[in-house]
This record gives structure tokens, sequence and C-alpha cells, in this order.
């Protein structure tokens, strides 16, 4: 199972003399298995209560985003979506089409 996070949006506010800081993340997370794929997507609040060490939002790359996405949502909480997602390609993988032939008399 191959898993892919994407940021698809941010929302910001002006925070004392920072601007454009980000205050939630919606995000994408994608399972893929073989042919398989399921998507699950979300709102993430960040907790912006200290950024003393700010980057300024011009600086950000996704990847550190989806580090703090990760951070904010917690292991559990990852790891609860990453099964549902396992769950529901599990489901598609094992659906099997059977064809019977009629015989009438």
């Amino acid at each position: 199972m191959v898993y892919t996070w994407n940021v698809k949006s941010v929302n910001v506010l002006d925070k004392g003399d920072n601007t454009n800081v980000i205050t939630s993340i919606n995000w994408i997370l994608t399972g893929i298995e073989g042919d398989h794929q399921v998507v699950r997507s979300g709102v993430q609040a960040l907790d912006t209560s200290n950024i003393s060490s700010f980057t300024s939002f011009s600086d950000l790359t996704e990847e550190q985003v989806i580090g703090w996405l990760e951070t904010a949502m917690g292991s559990e909480k990852i790891n609860k979506i990453k099964l549902d997602i396992n769950n529901e390609i599990d489901s598609k993988i094992s659906e099997i089409t059977t064809t019977m032939l009629f015989m009438g008399e």
C-alpha cells in the first residue's frame, strides 16, 4: 500500500508581526494498491499559540506543511484513516463477479 499526502489549501491569518500564519490545513490522503485507489480528505487545525520559529509563507514547502499536519493529527488518527483506506481497498479487491450459465429445462 502506498500513501500520498497532498495539501489542498491552507487557511491563514495575521498574528502579531507575522502575516499568513497557517491556522488549518485542508488535506487529502490517497492510498493506492495495484489498480485500486481510495481517497480521504479533511481539515486539521494547527496550534498557533507559539510561533517563535515562524517560517514565512513564501518559504514554506509542502513537505513542511505535511510534517505539521502529521504532528497535529497524531499517529493514532493517521493510523485510523489509513486503516479505513486499507479496509475499503481490501473490500474492492475481494469483490468477485461470477457469471453463471443458466440451464433452463
